[in-house]
């Protein structure tokens, strides 16, 4: 007798903890949206594409004011999939916290380097090679490259984030790629060098932060052997001879570095 009346306790104390939770949940959703966090997470070089006011707009103006709107109301889903149709945002994560809250996080696309092509089209390449248009609101400070650079980018390829060997002839636009990746990937060099420059030859220049130097890099073969030179002069010749010392610096020949006055 004493282990039923212990059973049918425990099951009315189970049945009241159910019926609470069941109660506060209701009484939680049905409560008013107290605002709304965002957090646009950029990684390390903190170069994000989109700010976090421009992600308030494009929720505020989609759905109107959420701020004392039922929890009920509101469509987290929603929300979701309209920041993700952004090709600036490359995921997304929306809930509500305990003091009902809505907190976005936003994980942009990181950059690697902005192409302008022989045509003006501007675009950026992330580190993972997917295509990105320029936020003229909130353009990235990052490495450029420029010059004759014959690539055909089609607004839908940008809309869409699409990889770049998803285009036509994207051989120009994998060197530049490459090469970009490379410089960035190098610290010391990434501080240093501020623009690439494709020229007639369809051979690459680099051109430098500080002096006015010239940089031959010629073809994108042996790119880790050539940044490797171009690090050792910057870091043990310029330092000694000084910045203006040398007006243009080869790289172009497998087994030796010409710097020219």
């Amino acid at each position: 007798m004493k282990k039923v009346l212990k059973t049918i306790t425990i099951l009315i104390i189970i049945s009241g903890i159910g019926f609470l939770v069941i109660l506060t949940n209701k009484t939680y959703h049905e409560g008013q949206c107290e605002g709304m966090d965002i957090n646009v997470l950029t990684g390390e070089d903190n170069d994000s594409l989109v700010t976090e006011a421009q992600i308030r707009q494009t929720v505020e103006s989609n759905f109107d004011s959420l701020k004392k709107r039922s929890l009920n109301d509101i469509s987290l889903a929603a929300i979701e999939q309209t920041l993700r149709e952004s090709p600036f945002v490359k995921d997304v994560d929306v809930y509500v916290t305990m003091n009902r809250k809505l907190k976005l996080k936003i994980r942009s696309f990181i950059p690697v380097v902005r192409i302008i092509s022989a045509g003006n089209k501007s675009f950026y390449l992330d580190r993972r090679g997917y295509l990105i248009p320029v936020n003229p609101y909130h353009p990235a400070h990052i490495l450029l490259a420029s010059g004759n650079i014959d690539a055909t980018v089609p607004d839908s390829a940008l809309s869409q984030n699409l990889h770049y060997k998803q285009l036509n002839n994207f051989s120009g636009i994998e060197e530049l790629f490459n090469l970009a990746k490379k410089i960035k990937e190098n610290r010391f060099l990434k501080a240093q060098v501020e623009q690439i420059y494709r020229n007639r030859e369809n051979e690459y220049e680099l051109i430098p932060k500080i002096g006015d130097q010239v940089i031959i890099f010629g073809k994108t073969t042996l790119i880790k052997n050539k940044l490797r030179k171009l690090e050792a002069i910057y870091r043990q010749a310029i330092p000694r001879s000084g910045w203006q010392t040398y007006k243009i610096i080869n790289l172009k020949y497998k087994n030796q570095v010409i710097c020219s006055k």
